[in-house]
């Protein structure tokens, strides 16, 4: 009765062996679990996300800044340059001496001034003293 089993008895090979099924039971199907290996693999990308979201609002902000910063830069080039005119006017003598002339009234010694007003005005007229006096 040792035998050696087989899926049909030697003997009469007429009756199965029903035996192989209690060798080999069926498998049960693993339920789906989730390893370790999943949440850390999700938590990594959600982190790395997160960290270029926020490098990216960093960068962002900042050329924003420099933006700003490059048009009060080109505002500022053109009022140095408006300066810069208006400075080299100031060193020419002809200039100065026509504003004087037209703001201030002033006029060479012999000359005479001559003043178009209007019927009823008279325009204000200072004498040297009165503008050497005001000189600080």
């Amino acid at each position: 009765m040792n035998e050696k089993r087989t899926p049909f008895n030697v003997a009469g090979m007429t009756e199965p062996v029903f035996e192989m099924n209690k060798m080999h039971p069926k498998k049960k199907k693993p339920k789906f679990r989730v390893k370790r290996r999943f949440f850390l693999f999700v938590g990594l990308i959600v982190y790395v996300s997160f960290s270029f979201g926020q490098q990216y609002y960093a960068m962002h902000q900042m050329d924003q800044e420099i933006a700003g910063y490059a048009q009060i830069k080109n505002e500022l080039l053109q009022e140095q340059k408006g300066l810069e005119a208006e400075m080299a006017l100031l060193e020419n003598r002809s200039h100065i001496e026509r504003i004087a002339r037209e703001d201030l009234g002033l006029i060479k010694p012999g000359e005479i001034l001559l003043v178009p007003g209007e019927p009823g005005k008279l325009p204000e007229v200072k004498s040297i003293k009165e503008l050497s006096n005001n000189i600080h």
